[in-house]
């Protein structure tokens, strides 16, 4: 977008944080939804056996805080030592004042139903992508709509954590869901590789297509 249509880059990532919020929005009122539509199962999920990260999380503390003296250090030498601080300021006032303007572009937007429309769109033909493999997958062929909605809930969630396409959370989510519904771990764990791959690779394909368009259709 930068390139071909020439938006300066913290304006693209304000519009890219307004996207991220609506996101989060949809995704809250999804899981208020799904508590209060399936509580008794959102009980159950609770009890789904923890992971222990004791270790990870103290190696992540002392990781933490050494790469935080080490920039410490970085940043009395450069901006306090070699008097970088008042330009970086400046240029900080002016990326956080494009980046502002365009995430306030939500408050601007001409057709504000039109754009929740799309947005809600989106997750539901999400869910009809992850649906339609239930129907492909012989073990959950028979599994109820409610039981779709209830995994593809609670799976997205997953995608609130910051791993990258929800690699790993989205899949432990999927496999517990599905566990609930008597559906064998090992089951669970194809299931949710198919269906996650295939819907990354149709985001890889189409998104393909359009780099190769892109140039195309806006020569100029």
């Amino acid at each position: 977008m930068n390139r071909f249509e020439k938006i300066p880059f913290s304006k693209l990532l304000g519009t890219a944080l307004a996207e991220r919020l609506t996101d989060l929005i949809l995704l809250l009122l999804i899981a208020v939804t799904l508590i209060v539509w399936q509580f008794d199962n959102f009980r159950k999920i609770l009890k789904a056996p923890e992971i222990s990260m004791d270790a990870m999380y103290m190696r992540g503390v002392l990781t933490g805080v050494l790469v935080a003296v080490f920039l410490a250090a970085i940043f009395y030498f450069l901006f306090v030592r070699l008097g970088w601080a008042k330009r970086v300021r400046e240029r900080v006032r002016k990326f956080w004042g494009e980046l502002a303007e365009g995430f306030l572009v939500l408050s601007r937007i001409r057709g504000i139903p039109l754009y929740l429309f799309y947005s809600l769109l989106q997750y539901v033909l999400w869910f009809l992508m992850l649906y339609v493999i239930f129907f492909a997958f012989p073990p959950t062929r028979d599994l109820s709509f409610s039981v779709a909605a209830f995994t593809f809930g609670f799976a997205t969630l997953a995608f609130l954590l910051p791993v990258q396409a929800g690699i790993g959370a989205w899949h432990f989510v999927v496999i517990q869901c599905l566990m609930l519904f008597g559906i064998q771990e090992s089951t669970g764990q194809v299931f949710a590789l198919i269906a996650h791959s295939f819907s990354m690779l149709i985001h890889l394909v189409t998104g393909a297509v359009a780099f190769v368009i892109l140039p195309l259709v806006n020569r100029t």
